[in-house]
């Protein structure tokens, strides 16, 4: 099942288990509609999930022990461990319990945490784990940082950490108890950037913040706790193996960043996202998000898909009321309750909110990058200067937009793709026409001709401009949808837009055919980004068809239109079409171009993996062969279209079972990537992944293992 297939079976699954089990019927007939295999899917899981019973509620007697809150913890006070006596229980998580100890020998008094592993959890996974955080802790000195003390383990093999006691309150509920302003909270949370920031340069990432883990001592110092989910990076020797990864992943997901709750690669800038989250709900007195439902995989969505509201506007909303919102703190603002609301909005607004917003961004490239960072751009808002922080462009909050709702982006969306895309892109044109325009202007005949052409292509460039302004913005306006022969439609849909564009155009651009070429192309482009490839390749075929009929065959628009058609014929499995246009495109530009243009090696490419993709593997390897050795002499051996053919070649070696030669490209290129993008880019690891695939079908354990590990860790 494709990716975006599978997101859109659990996205129905998700909001029908939210669904009265008698109303579920009629959810699925709308939401499934005619796609009987999602109905299918949905079903299964549905089916699987009440056969599931109260597993989960209710466990077996023989995982109370592991999944039970009622712990043992009685038993244990007044037990000895080490040179202290357990006096009562403070906490508890996952793995182990946290009590409060004195010494025992009341030499001096000294109260100390030690924390346990629970009796009955000793497994390989659970003690590797206990023996990292010792490692944590103890390479980490800070005075925003709790201490590790000492570490050993009972006499029956118990293993222990004590670590320095902090009597305090979660960071939420002590900004709340001493009425903390703005300022304060914004001074109070620079030290726990600080506190991070130390693990961090340690290569340390704490992937488990929260206030719950920032605790504030009555002397208003916070204390970094809690250090057993996380990671060391690439650099740090970690001596003991790490656990395979099962499931979702340790965190608290409301907390988690958006590529933590997708099980991709963690980095310190993962921890700036949790610092945000953190930093929001100090300030506004809210958690970021709304949630609609208790399912792990509602959690998944808003933090991956929604953007939080600014803290200025959740705070003008007033005193939070628990009773009537879902929400994850407990806290109540004080600040919105005891101030009145718009004064709280207008201290948030603009640096704050641009500050918290930069660092919970989605895309951890558009975070701060440290702690560091984040701190110093709240000490310029404290002492009043210019912040780094600022809003989103227009142009990347509509391409975002239209990324997340590729089949059903409304009307709003499509407005501010078109305008943010289409018309700069019509700009640019404009700006090259006049360049070139200039230029002719040192040959009078030449400057003719060049005048002429860079006309022409201004004139088109202003022609799709507005076909794209008052032919398919235009569908979305209130005059349009109030017409009579249009029926009125608030949710109007991309598709919607398009097909009626599309009907627009026949004969609207008789003495145009070159706009229309353009437009076609554009909405094909659009269809085939929302994966509607029929209507894309109707609409690019007879952009090719002008194309020809007025440029010619070897012209590079011409040639665009049938690259880009004989990959729509691929997308739809119809390779005996795809084959003779790519193969002309290819010979085309051969003949123009040469062997080393960019857009040559690009088709040869696209005809190589067509050839991989129907089998045909004698006639790939040669091109696949051809293209990375020129690559490779005009780029180098570091350029990413290089390492990009040197993998496609690989696995074609794969496929045909030619896995010495397979290994050594994946060994190259994972070398290279990770040396220049770094051990946990997307693309090193699917690097790694694909070398740990090479070694299974080789039966190479002992070298799997390591790669798996590393992969996944």
């Amino acid at each position: 099942m494709e990716p975006e297939q599978w997101q859109r079976v659990k996205d129905v699954f998700a909001s029908a288990l939210e669904c009265d089990p008698r109303e579920r019927h009629s959810f699925l007939d709308a939401a499934c509609g005619l796609d009987a295999e999602l109905r299918f899917e949905v079903e299964s899981l549905l089916e699987s999930d009440e056969s599931s019973g109260d597993f989960i509620e209710k466990p077996p007697p023989e995982l109370n022990l592991l999944l039970s809150d009622e712990r043992p913890a009685v038993a244990e006070i007044g037990k000895r461990v080490g040179a202290y006596e357990l006096v009562r229980e403070i906490g508890s998580g996952g793995m182990g319990t946290v009590y409060l100890a004195v010494r025992a020998d009341a030499e001096f008094q000294k109260h100390v945490a030690i924390k346990l592993i629970r009796k009955g959890m000793e497994s390989d996974l659970i003690l590797n784990r206990f023996r990292k955080e010792r490692q944590i802790l103890a390479s980490l000195e800070h005075p925003n940082i709790a201490r590790l003390i000492d570490a050993g383990a009972t006499p029956d093999g118990q293993p222990y950490l004590v670590m320095e006691y902090v009597e305090g309150q979660p960071i939420d509920h002590y900004c709340e108890m001493s009425d903390l302003s703005i300022r304060q909270r914004v001074a109070l949370f620079r030290d726990v950037c600080a506190a991070v920031q130390c693990a961090h340069q340690s290569l340390i990432v704490h992937r488990d913040l929260k206030p719950g883990n920032v605790l504030v001592t009555p002397l208003g110092q916070p204390k970094l706790l809690d250090f057993g989910i996380a990671k060391l990076l690439e650099g740090r020797q970690d001596p003991s193996p790490a656990p395979t990864r099962t499931g979702m992943p340790l965190m608290t997901p409301e907390y988690a960043s958006p590529e933590q709750i997708r099980a991709e690669a963690v980095t310190t800038v993962s921890d700036v996202y949790s610092l945000g989250v953190i930093l929001y709900q100090l300030l506004a007195g809210r958690y970021p998000y709304t949630r609609k439902g208790n399912s792990i995989w509602e959690v998944q969505r808003i933090v991956c898909d929604e953007d939080p509201a600014k803290p200025s506007s959740v705070a003008l909303r007033g005193p939070l009321d628990t009773a009537a919102e879902n929400v994850v703190t407990p806290a109540k603002n004080r600040l919105t309750r005891e101030l009145r609301p718009r004064t709280v909005s207008r201290q948030l607004r603009g640096d704050l909110d641009n500050i918290v917003l930069k660092a919970m961004a989605k895309e951890p490239s558009r975070r701060y990058s440290s702690a560091e960072a984040l701190s110093e751009d709240l000490r310029r808002y404290l002492d009043g200067e210019p912040v780094a922080a600022h809003p989103p462009t227009i142009r990347y909050r509509a391409l975002k937009f239209a990324r997340r709702y590729r089949t059903s982006v409304t009307a709003a969306a499509l407005l501010f793709v078109t305008l943010a895309g289409g018309i700069v892109a019509t700009t640019q044109q404009a700006h090259k026409a006049q360049r070139e325009r200039e230029r002719a202007e040192a040959s009078f005949e030449r400057a003719n001709r060049e005048r002429a052409r860079a006309d022409n292509e201004a004139a088109a460039a202003l022609a799709v401009n507005d076909f794209l302004r008052n032919d398919l913005l235009a569908q979305a306006s209130a005059n349009i949808q109030a017409r009579p022969d249009t029926k009125p439609n608030p949710d109007l849909k991309v598709r919607t837009a398009l097909d009626r564009a599309a009907a627009r155009i026949t004969g609207k651009f008789d003495n145009q055919p070159l706009v229309e070429a353009a437009i076609r192309q554009t909405i094909g482009d659009t269809y085939t980004d929302l994966g509607l490839y029929s209507e894309a390749q109707t609409q690019v075929e007879r952009a090719l068809t002008i194309r020809r009929r007025v440029l010619g065959d070897k012209h590079p628009d011409t040639l665009t239109s049938m690259q880009k058609l004989s990959l729509l014929c691929w997308y739809r499995a119809k390779y005996s079409d795809a084959e003779p246009l790519l193969i002309q495109v290819v010979n085309t530009r051969r003949h123009l171009l040469g062997n080393a243009n960019r857009d040559t090696l690009s088709a040869m490419n696209d005809l190589a993996l067509l050839y991989w993709y129907q089998g045909k593997s004698a006639d790939a390897e040669p091109l696949f062969k051809t293209v990375l050795e020129t690559r490779r002499r005009i780029l180098g051996q570091e350029h990413p279209d290089v390492l990009s053919s040197m993998t496609n070649l690989a696995g074609l070696y794969v496929q045909q079972g030619n896995y010495a030669s397979a290994e050594t490209f994946f060994a190259k290129v994972l070398e290279v990537r990770n040396r220049v993008l770094g051990p946990e880019h997307p693309d090193t690891l699917l690097t790694m992944n694909n070398l740990a695939v090479v070694y299974w079908d080789q039966g190479q354990y002992r070298p799997l293992k390591s790669c798996s590990l590393k992969c996944w860790p």
